[in-house]
């Protein structure tokens, strides 16, 4: 069975028709119909009565049957680093990429240039240091929080751990996580790709 990559189409939707399917799969939209049918393949009915598979069911389907997954169906995690330290934004990038070489990393070096960029760029996550200077990183997340936009982002900030004040402040914010100062970048990576996309307001932790 061959797999024809649908592109930058799969990226865009979470659910899929039968004829999309039998794209995907080089088969015809009768067969896509038979394998739901048989509840191979877990679908839904629209209002209208069409068929729909949502995206992870159609990656269940496929894994199950042993049917190569595209590319194109995997949603990349897309992460956006503001920070002005370029060995530490390096450092932080090249510890990602070790994760997931597919992963989406753009990097801002303040709020300015964050904002340029969220003008074409719709991150998963928002990695934000808010204690270097000329980085005002709490306003950056503040604004992050008021744009409905760019609300349900989930942000991670790095800062030191001896500012009491600091602390009090992102305390007040709505954020995934605060990483303080030396803080393991593994643990960070791993925390970065447990978010999940559009995750919502949350109560923040520290770790």
């Amino acid at each position: 069975m061959k797999i024809d990559h649908l592109g930058e189409f799969a990226f865009m939707h979470d659910t899929f028709t039968t004829h999309d399917i039998s794209q995907i799969c080089d088969v015809f939209m009768s067969t896509v119909a038979h394998w739901i049918d048989e509840g191979k393949l877990k679908a839904f009915r629209t209002p209208g009565g069409h068929r729909r598979v949502s995206r992870t069911d159609l990656i269940d389907f496929l894994s199950t049957y042993n049917i190569p997954i595209p590319d194109t169906l995997i949603l990349k995690k897309k992460i956006l680093i503001v920070n002005n330290d370029p060995h530490l934004t390096k450092s932080i990038t090249h510890s990602l990429k070790k994760k997931d070489p597919n992963a989406i990393i753009q990097t801002a070096p303040d709020g300015f240039e964050a904002g340029k960029t969220f003008a074409t760029f719709s991150p998963d996550v928002v990695l934000l240091d808010v204690v270097r200077p000329g980085l005002d990183g709490l306003q950056v997340c503040r604004d992050i929080r008021r744009d409905p936009r760019t609300t349900n982002i989930s942000i991670l900030i790095l800062a030191k751990v001896d500012d009491k004040a600091l602390k009090k402040e992102i305390e007040k914010l709505n954020v995934q996580g605060t990483f303080f100062k030396p803080f393991n970048i593994p643990s960070l990576v791993e925390t970065i790709f447990q978010q999940k996309r559009s995750n919502g307001h949350k109560n923040g932790h520290t770790k």
